[in-house]
């Protein structure tokens, strides 16, 4: 495995928390994500994105290199959903 060039590195604890660390090059790459589900959303869209670590077959978005001071579970596969209202209210998010 290659050395990442930026760190976006998701964990998880016993307690439910969920651990971020982030770089610059990390947070844009999250952030175009976010951004690019929230348009679809203005578009009346619902959609979804994945980002990976290499090890489960992602392009490596996931930093998969251990760290200092990263306690709990590494997390390799984050996937996010874009719900307009409509959709979050046929999901249970939202009454």
């Amino acid at each position: 495995m290659k050395h990442p060039e930026h760190v976006l590195a998701l964990f998880s604890d016993s307690e439910g928390q969920a651990i971020l660390h982030a770089d610059d090059k990390g947070l844009e790459i999250l952030i175009t994500a976010l951004e690019r589900l929230r348009r679809k959303i203005g578009e009346g869209q619902c959609d979804h994105d994945h980002l990976m670590t290499e090890a489960w077959a992602g392009d490596g978005e996931l930093t998969d290199v251990q760290g200092c001071e990263m306690e709990g579970q590494r997390v390799h596969h984050l996937k996010l959903y874009g719900w307009t209202d409509d959709w979050a209210r046929k999901h249970g998010f939202l009454k």
